[in-house]
């Protein structure tokens, strides 16, 4: 794994000027050769990666990774909904983004994208039609934190 935590070189979309207008902090790596730069100093480890967890909501991530990496193997780490989506109400509200109550931000947030993307099918979808189910594990976040060594055995 990178030093970098959340590349999200695969999320990013040069053409869209909201993506390009954002600081290199939103999207850090921005080309394949910066994406690539990353991994530099492979040698001869069994398996490499990054982890960017907004390649899950980011609409174009799957077809764009399967274009570059048609032969990738895949983890997605998905949450409990309802946990998903205080955590991300937490995390906004700590940060002075969220101001509302928990509760108020929920009844007046049906459209919020923190609420739509803490349901992980359609985000799924995306990557299930693009790559073969034996090139994906999906898993449990949860199941991952109370079991850890029995998940990860199962990756393969």
């Amino acid at each position: 794994m990178p030093h970098l935590k959340e590349a999200r070189y695969f999320a990013f979309e040069p053409e869209n000027s909201e993506h390009a207008s954002k600081s290199r902090k939103v999207f850090p790596i921005r080309t394949l050769e910066q994406c690539e730069s990353l991994f530099a100093d492979v040698s001869a480890e069994t398996a490499i990666g990054e982890a960017s967890p907004n390649y899950l909501d980011s609409l174009t991530a799957a077809t764009k990774i399967r274009s570059v990496l048609p032969n990738v193997k895949l983890i997605a780490s998905v949450r409990n909904p309802v946990n998903r989506i205080y955590s991300l109400y937490l995390m906004r509200a700590r940060s002075g983004r969220e101001k509302r109550s928990f509760a108020d931000a929920f009844k007046e947030g049906k459209d919020e994208w923190w609420l739509e993307s803490s349901f992980p099918f359609e985000n799924l979808s995306r990557f299930t039609s693009v790559f073969p189910r034996d090139r994906m594990k999906i898993v449990l976040f949860e199941d991952l934190t109370t079991t850890p060594v029995a998940r990860r055995r199962g990756v393969r």
